[in-house]
């Protein structure tokens, strides 16, 4: 009866520590906010893509003129995914948080919008392998600098 019970509390705390990824992951990175007004946070989580595929989350954001954004990415460390961000405006690609050429992943992105108007991001995994991260975004007006 005892074995029983200590194979019930190892499965739930596997269970509850891969679960709550996200809600650490949100205090976290929410914490990093500093001086910036919080916006919003986009969940990720993904399973292991199948060969040759990707899985993306794409989002649309609306973003104002004379603003300073701030991005903050965060990514659960019991998956080998190490979440990816991407930022593209009409005149293409203008953010990732990843530098191939020197193979690093950036934590915070800040970014002063020239142009109100839609902007697309992306969200994904390295390599397409399994992952749970969070990205949280926050704005400062140009008159607050």
């Amino acid at each position: 009866m005892l074995r029983f019970f200590i194979f019930i509390a190892i499965v739930f705390s596997f269970i509850t520590a891969k679960s709550q990824c996200n809600d650490q992951l949100v205090r976290d990175a929410s914490s990093k906010v500093g001086n910036f007004y919080y916006v919003k946070d986009f969940k990720i989580k993904f399973k292991k893509a199948k060969k040759n595929k990707v899985n993306k989350m794409l989002h649309s954001l609306i973003l104002n003129r004379n603003t300073t954004y701030l991005f903050i990415l965060g990514d659960a460390k019991e998956y080998d995914g190490r979440i990816m961000f991407e930022m593209f405006g009409e005149k293409g690609k203008l953010l990732s948080s990843y530098n191939p050429g020197a193979d690093k992943y950036y934590e915070k992105l800040q970014f002063t919008c020239e142009s109100t108007g839609m902007y697309q991001i992306t969200l994904q995994f390295s390599e397409g392998q399994e992952g749970c991260g969070i990205m949280v975004y926050g704005s400062k007006p140009s008159y607050e600098r």
